[in-house]
């Protein structure tokens, strides 16, 4: 099922509970489109709603509350921090999912190349990007009257490129409605520090640290000059130097530590990309850009950057 259709339903779910409801998309996690929609589902659904997190409960302890209800009472469970579906704990604890059928309503979010098929509930394809239509439609379901009223902001966003991603759709519309006749001075003074480009910096070192060249050179060329050399030189040495105590700690089993650490990291290198790369030879990029850094500062050339780039995807 798609987003909108979904969306449109939603009322009806507090007559007819779903035992599952996935968010699936082939994209990163979003905390602020998981927040939007699990707030919408809290408000069509009135039961009460718990967080089950794999990271600070076991995978017993958990099971065992889905499996249980007392005296027939239901909650929504919000499942944060599912194991990786590469792992074997993952690819089991996945299969338990898509064959949940209740007592109660599971909510989850699963980064995954295709919709898993549920037993009982709704799959629902999360899209990256959305169309000028495809917002005005969003944006019409929570608020009928700003989307007849926006067309100036609207197209100053859609002025700036053909689709949205869904976090900036949601970012956007928490100030829709309160814009009224202030939309040209609210595009002046807000619009390009609200709204994130598109060629996002983590999905740039996304495609880094998953060795995917050709998608990381096309991203690295339309994004290379938004920024100064020493905003850069900046950025990579704490993404690689990150990655390198991720690697570390992923390696000894650290999940817990390794957590910590990946914070402004892209979430397919915890997932998954971590494997492709060695603590040591993230080391060496880093002295690398370390090099790099003291050249720029002697007045050394900044193509060096591709140098490191090439040397770092080979």
């Amino acid at each position: 099922m798609q987003l909108i259709p979904f969306l449109e339903r939603l009322p009806a779910l507090s007559s007819s509970l779903p035992a599952s409801i996935c968010f699936s998309t082939t994209g990163e996690y979003s905390s602020i489109v998981f927040g939007v929609l699990l707030e919408k589902i809290k408000k069509n659904i009135i039961l009460p709603v718990e967080s089950l997190d794999f990271e600070q409960c076991s995978t017993a302890d958990i099971l065992s509350k889905l499996e249980i209800s007392f005296l027939g009472t239901q909650v929504v469970y919000c499942l944060r921090n599912l194991p990786a579906v590469s792992t074997k704990d993952g690819k089991r604890i996945l299969q338990y999912l898509q064959n949940y059928q209740g007592p109660h309503c599971i909510v989850y979010w699963l980064s995954t190349d295709s919709v898993p098929a549920l037993a009982s509930g709704y799959a629902v394809a999360l899209p990256e990007t959305l169309t000028k239509q495809q917002f005005l439609t969003l944006l019409s379901l929570e608020y009928p009257d700003a989307a007849r009223k926006s067309a100036v902001l609207l197209a100053a966003v859609f002025g700036k490129s053909s689709t949205l991603s869904l976090e900036n759709a949601y970012i956007l519309m928490r100030y829709v409605p309160v814009v009224g006749t202030q939309q040209p001075a609210f595009i002046a003074t807000w619009l390009d520090a609200l709204m994130v480009p598109e060629k996002s910096l983590f999905t740039l070192s996304g495609h880094l640290f998953a060795k995917d060249a050709q998608a990381f050179f096309e991203h690295w060329a339309q994004l290379k000059d938004e920024y100064p050399d020493t905003f850069w030189v900046t950025f990579w040495s704490e993404q690689v130097w990150r990655a390198a105590q991720v690697v570390h700690f992923m390696q000894r089993k650290e999940l817990v530590e390794a957590k910590k650490i990946a914070f402004r990291l892209p979430f397919s290198f915890m997932q998954r990309d971590w494997r492709k790369t060695t603590s040591q030879q993230l080391r060496r990029a880093h002295d690398f850009l370390y090099t790099i850094d003291y050249n720029l500062k002697n007045g050394g050339d900044a193509g060096v950057l591709d140098v490191f780039f090439t040397q770092f995807l080979l």
